[in-house]
């Protein structure tokens, strides 16, 4: 769907040895999406007396850095019950985007 973005995260630090020192809560995402899907037809630009504007259909994938917060080894009671209750909501991160024939460029999602 158009202005949506699907992603896929994968800890590093799973795949490493028990004495890496590469952060437990640092993972890598992975993300698809489209652009120009305005219509559910290609090329309609009128549908029901509503004209619709010319936009190319466009895959877009992305890479980004994912922040795990329950893995964060937290001092504090409050912040680790805190990291579990909201550990499923995901904070946007600097990304870079590449789009279907088209060079990458950075993006700062939200912003």
């Amino acid at each position: 769907y158009n202005g949506q973005t699907y992603w896929l995260s994968f800890n590093i630090y799973s795949f490493l040895n028990e004495e890496s020192l590469f952060p437990r809560w640092l993972n890598i995402a992975g993300g698809y999406g489209t652009s120009g899907l305005v219509t559910a037809y290609e090329q309609v630009y009128e549908i029901d007396n509503v004209i619709f504007p010319e936009a190319e259909r466009v895959r877009e994938y992305y890479i980004s850095a994912d922040i795990d917060l329950t893995k964060i080894k937290w001092k504090s009671k409050t912040m680790r019950g805190f990291s579990e209750v909201i550990g499923f909501i995901k904070f946007p991160l600097p990304a870079v985007k590449w789009k279907e024939g088209g060079h990458p460029e950075f993006m700062m999602f939200g912003f």
